[in-house]
């Protein structure tokens, strides 16, 4: 087995460390391994081992608030259920 030679130094706040050292103990492991683990399933997936996501909204969903909030556009009208589940479907 490899013995681990390199070291990583990593500033955080010491409420996160308490806090994620609390969860990985939970789990029956210690900051250091989980660390290891992450860097690894990083490796592996070439990039973050989960979604990172920029939630900026984009024109269209801003438009959609502005004009619920206005009360327009709310719907449209519909004069029969199939034409609604047309209309949803395309």
């Amino acid at each position: 087995m490899k013995t681990m030679d390199a070291k990583l130094s990593v500033r955080t706040y010491s409420d996160v460390k308490e806090a994620a050292s609390n969860v990985y103990e939970s789990l029956g492991i210690d900051l250091t391994t989980a660390i290891n683990v992450f860097l690894r399933k990083s490796i592996a997936c070439n990039g973050f081992p989960f979604d990172v996501r920029n939630n900026v909204p984009n024109e269209k969903l801003l438009k959609a608030i502005e004009n619920a909030d206005k009360g327009r556009n709310l719907s449209r009208k519909f004069n029969n259920i199939d034409d609604l589940f047309n209309d949803l479907n395309d």
